[in-house]
């Protein structure tokens, strides 16, 4: 896990990062693609870039864009997977795609907060993108990657948030079809300028909508589990299972998590993997030999 940057100036109005945080600070590339290439000669092999907002990386110091550090991360000798978090979609660009693209070592899990599919939310959220903007983020990844898994946060029972929002974000949520996504019942954070606005809806009301979102979500990602069943996936084997020492799970590029044949020896190194079914949430495959 390498930090990026520290704080944010996008001020979503229910979020109180930017207040305790401060204001976006990049830190030196130099120093960063130092201390990666540090960790890949200690045998490092798979990390995570971080930030609020990666996108933004660089806006505040003249320092390189994101996907050029992104790039350069990838070329790190040693670094067979490298993942990033957190984009936001209002400056989610076509260089970055491209980026993913052209370098196999990058996963091809892409974790974009919707928050919600009504416009009219959207803005009351001071998220500055609107629907239409997602989605055409959607169809530049379909255009562009052969391959892509999809996770994202999303918000129900936002203050104003109506019973016709509510469907436009079950219906997004239809549309896109998420591999995974963090659901929340909004709670109002003090200091927020959301936190001033009057809510109309009952705690029940919110955790009614969250129950019905979690069940449409939950059927989609089985759906997306179940066509992995049959491929060919190229997974880190991070540990041991804890039910069977004959064994491992990891995650495949996609970033699903998998349980698969195999022993200690195999932790660390990139393995070939055929999936052959679903237990809940996991795939389960054997290793290739």
């Amino acid at each position: 896990w390498v930090t990026i940057t520290h704080g944010c100036e996008n001020f979503c109005s229910y979020c109180i990062v930017p207040y305790v945080r401060g204001s976006l600070i990049s830190f030196p590339s130099e120093r960063i693609l130092k201390y990666i290439k540090e960790l890949a000669s200690e045998g490092v092999i798979e990390v995570t870039l971080l930030g609020q907002n990666v996108n933004q990386y660089g806006l505040d110091c003249g320092e390189i864009p994101f996907y050029k550090l992104l790039e350069k991360t990838a070329a790190i000798n040693g670094i067979k997977k490298l993942n990033f978090l957190t984009s936001h979609p209002m400056d989610f660009s076509s260089s970055i795609v491209d980026v993913i693209k052209d370098n196999s070592n990058i996963s091809r899990s892409i974790h974009l907060p919707l928050q919600s599919g009504a416009d009219q939310v959207l803005k009351r959220m001071n998220r500055k993108y609107t629907m239409s903007d997602y989605f055409r983020i959607i169809e530049t990844l379909k255009l562009k990657l052969e391959d892509f898994a999809l996770s994202t946060d999303l918000i129900v029972g936002f203050p104003g948030e109506t019973e016709e929002d509510f469907r436009n974000t079950l219906k997004a949520v239809s549309e896109i079809k998420y591999d995974e996504a963090f659901m929340y019942a909004y709670s109002p954070r003090a200091g927020t300028p959301a936190s001033s606005i009057k809510e109309e809806l009952t705690k029940a009301e919110k955790i009614e909508r969250l129950n019905e979102l979690i069940t449409l979500q939950r059927k989609i990602s089985l759906e997306k589990l179940k066509s992995r069943i049959n491929r060919i996936e190229l997974v880190i084997a991070e540990k041991v299972s804890r039910k069977s020492e004959n064994e491992v799970s990891g995650k495949t590029f996609l970033n699903h998590p998998v349980v698969f044949t195999g022993n200690s020896t195999d932790i660390g190194k990139e393995t070939r993997v055929e999936i052959i079914e679903v237990r809940g949430s996991t795939l389960i495959g054997k290793k290739i030999y």
